[in-house]
């Protein structure tokens, strides 16, 4: 009889999993992206400076794939790292990520922005910024 009892709640339970499964894998990319954000948010208001650049990566990718999303909110924790990090490196990559979320057709041109590393990003993206501001493209 426990067996049977045993059996029943491992393939109930089988099953939840199995769902919970399904309903992630069909959510909508808005609810992504809205759960992202809020992991980005924590991440942003850590005191690990290594979670906090991969934070600043992960919201730059997420306005540089879709232009049309809102990070006003996460923007402005951004904007506090720019002010007050705990690092000039880490309020500069704040300001490149900064940078990216207002105007990301700055940067849509460079393509190894969404494929490369977290220092990789930031040469990037810093390179990017500096000709665009300095002239040197066009688009």
């Amino acid at each position: 009889m426990k067996t049977i009892i045993i059996v029943i709640f491992i393939m109930a339970f089988a099953g939840y999993i199995h769902a919970q499964g399904d309903f992630v894998k069909h959510q909508s990319i808005e609810t992504k992206i809205a759960r992202g954000k809020k992991n980005i948010l924590a991440g942003l208001r850590s005191e690990n400076s290594g979670l906090i650049e991969s934070s600043l990566v992960l919201i730059a990718k997420i306005k540089l794939a879709y232009p049309e999303t809102n990070v006003a909110d996460v923007q402005a924790v951004v904007d506090s790292i720019v002010i007050a990090g705990s690092s000039s490196t880490l309020r500069y990559k704040a300001y490149l990520t900064s940078n990216i979320c207002a105007d990301p057709e700055w940067f849509s041109a460079e393509t190894i922005l969404l494929i490369t590393t977290v220092d990789e990003f930031f040469l990037s993206a810093s390179q990017r910024l500096q000709n665009k501001l300095l002239g040197l493209y066009t688009n």
